[in-house]
């Protein structure tokens, strides 16, 4: 028989990302209480406007008396003495985001403290590896002044890792860590479903070491922010001969050979390239192959040939990225025609080179598939949009049966949401039922909601 104690875990598990009703509950009693902090703190890096220099506060109180004696010993100031915390915090961790926690008033950027923080930083990662049971997610992408002042990778080397680490299930990291430190984590960690690497200068030995022995390796993706020519020819391979893989997603990275061979990925479901060199035929070629399986699909490329592909062959695809030209009209309509489980489309505005914003809004009101309910525009700077545009496709838009509410995002400068008739008609179009979401994300990454 389940107990009420069971009953209330399951029913404020539901509610893991509702922040405001997990707060509320705070203040029913003990047991909620507790429920809600474990389920608050289980992923704490994740809440908007979270104050980090108190959850380091937090943290060095949780800190055993012989850490915290340790400190003062040496020297740290600020450490509490004052009784524990209601909760062992430390103990709920299922996520741990080392950048986060270094970036907090009691680190890095006053160099007069540099060894204090670091003694601070170190006995919080020691009582990480013993407190926390079962860690299953870790981000450890770094950068390298922080790396080399916080050496936050000898957490492998505290005692308790082996059992802190085993099942891992999601790491971020930096191809710049020491070749010793990824050796290590391959002899612990196994079963690593999704690996995000930021390519820094060369991948080392053990860095691939830990890629491939992991058992059921499901997402692989690899970023470097600038140029490579060519992509480690031990990762081509290994990627060519994987049966797990299911995402694959490549920013900056070239020469990857493997669109060039005529292998099948039989679970292969999200493919994304982002700035690589591609070469065309290869790419054709390998949508032919396992376009079928896809279900999202990012290129970023302005290429009829390519787009004529992907409606032939990716008709599961529910996601895609792709730049239509000016003369692209009927290919667009193709990939609605033949894609109907398509639900959301990224694509470019810019005058004179892909698809103007009239002949777009016009095809994908009117060819659409049902499900489609996600569109989202990266408009150049000389792209003039407006409500003039954007009017005749939300009364098309509203004499449609919809599966689900529509979103509308535009990638676009303050000028669109400044115009007083643009955030009108939002409005108007918000109010009648339309528009679920009206979102511009300008040039400066500032997010606007209307």
């Amino acid at each position: 028989m389940i107990s009420h104690i069971d009953c209330l875990n399951i029913v404020i598990e539901y509610l893991e990302e509702d922040k405001v009703t997990l707060h509320s509950w705070l203040l029913v009693n003990r047991l909620w209480c507790r429920i809600s902090v474990k389920i608050l703190w289980r992923n704490i890096w994740k809440f908007k406007r979270i104050n980090f220099t108190q959850v380091i506060g937090t943290l060095i109180t949780c800190l055993p008396n012989e850490s915290k004696d340790f400190l003062i010993n040496n020297g740290v100031s600020l450490i509490p003495t004052s009784k524990p915390p209601l909760f062992n915090y430390a103990s709920f961790f299922k996520v741990l985001k080392i950048s986060s926690l270094l970036i907090s008033d009691y680190s890095l950027y006053n160099s007069t403290k540099n060894l204090e923080n670091h003694l601070i930083i170190q006995e919080i990662l020691k009582m990480f590896m013993k407190q926390i049971t079962s860690l299953k997610i870790m981000d450890l992408c770094l950068d390298p002044n922080y790396y080399n002042k916080f050496n936050c990778t000898n957490l492998i080397n505290f005692p308790e890792a082996k059992d802190c680490l085993k099942n891992l299930s999601e790491l971020s990291c930096s191809s710049h860590f020491n070749s010793n430190f990824f050796l290590q984590l391959s002899k612990i960690c196994y079963n690593i479903e999704s690996l995000d690497i930021v390519v820094e200068k060369v991948i080392s030995n053990g860095l691939k070491d830990l890629i491939f022995s992991q058992n059921n390796l499901k997402s692989l993706s690899f970023a470097r922010y600038f140029y490579v020519d060519e992509f480690d020819s031990d990762l081509n391979d290994y990627i060519t001969t994987s049966n797990t893989l299911t995402k694959l997603d490549f920013l900056g990275i070239s020469s990857t050979t493997f669109i060039t061979t005529k292998i099948i990925f039989p679970n292969l479901k999200i493919l994304k390239f982002t700035d690589c060199h591609l070469p065309e035929n290869g790419i054709i070629e390998f949508l032919v192959n396992n376009g079928k399986n896809l279900e999202e699909l990012m290129l970023n490329i302005c290429n009829d040939s390519l787009n004529l592909t992907i409606a032939k062959y990716c008709s599961n695809l529910k996601s895609l990225y792709t730049q239509f030209s000016n003369h692209g009209i009927e290919i667009l309509k193709m990939v609605f025609i033949n894609c109907q489980r398509l639900e959301f489309i990224i694509t470019h505005l810019c005058e004179g080179t892909y698809l103007g914003v009239k002949d777009l809004l016009e095809i994908v009101a009117n060819y659409s598939p049902k499900d489609f309910h996600k569109l989202e525009l990266h408009c150049h700077w000389d792209v003039k949009l407006g409500s003039k545009d954007l009017e005749p496709f939300f009364i098309g838009w509203k004499d449609r049966i919809s599966q689900k509410p529509f979103s509308f995002i535009i990638n676009s400068d303050k000028n669109f949401v400044n115009n007083n008739k643009n955030r009108k008609l939002i409005r108007k179009y918000k109010n009648l039922g339309v528009i679920e979401k009206f979102e511009i994300i300008n040039c400066h990454f500032y997010e606007i909601y209307l």
